[in-house]
């Protein structure tokens, strides 16, 4: 009987495959770790580049940001004061349009007014004349105007303080002088 062999399970061949293999890849390690501190210092160097013109332009963007706050704020504080303005025109207006109401209204009452007086001082005129129809100014029988058998005399004087200081002694007189000529008066008033 024939005695079988055994079988091993890694034979020569599969371990020199293996070792081939590892040596390899350490070949490629080392290979690697040789250009390494070069293609860090450039991608490095790549980066502090890139940061310091994002960070430029991070700068350049706060300062836009400033300027355009600033400018937003200028334009709110104007649009602030331009409804304060609105509001004060409004306010005007609406007073203007109240006086205007106002003196329209007035306009129409001293209208009304005026043609009462004017038809008053026809009808005024038209009694002065049928009074006065009678008078003659060059008549003898008057003294001043009054008629000379006129019986009541009304008089009316000023008595303000300015009268006192004044022509209060000449009023007095010439009062006396009119009160002389009608000597027959039932009465008279100051």
């Amino acid at each position: 009987m024939r005695k079988r062999r055994n079988m091993e399970t890694f034979n020569l061949s599969f371990l020199d495959v293996v070792c081939c293999g590892f040596g390899a890849v350490i070949l490629l390690l080392v290979i690697t770790k040789i250009y390494e501190p070069v293609t860090i210092e450039k991608s490095r160097e790549d980066l502090q580049q890139l940061i310091v013109k994002l960070e430029r332009e991070l700068n350049e963007l706060r300062g836009d940001s400033t300027v355009i706050n600033r400018d937003l704020k200028e334009i709110e504080e104007q649009l602030s004061e331009n409804k304060k303005k609105k509001n004060k025109l409004a306010g005007d207006l609406s007073e203007m349009e109240g006086e205007f109401s106002a003196t329209r209204a007035m306009s129409e009452e001293s209208t009304g007014t005026m043609n009462s007086l004017l038809s008053a001082k026809q009808s005024l005129t038209e009694e002065m004349k049928r009074l006065l129809k009678d008078y003659n100014p060059i008549d003898d029988s008057t003294v001043g105007g009054i008629p000379v058998d006129s019986e009541y005399i009304i008089f009316v004087i000023d008595t303000s303080g300015s009268m006192y200081q004044g022509p209060w002694n000449l009023v007095i007189q010439k009062i006396t002088e009119t009160l002389s000529v009608y000597p027959e008066l039932k009465a008279y008033k100051f």
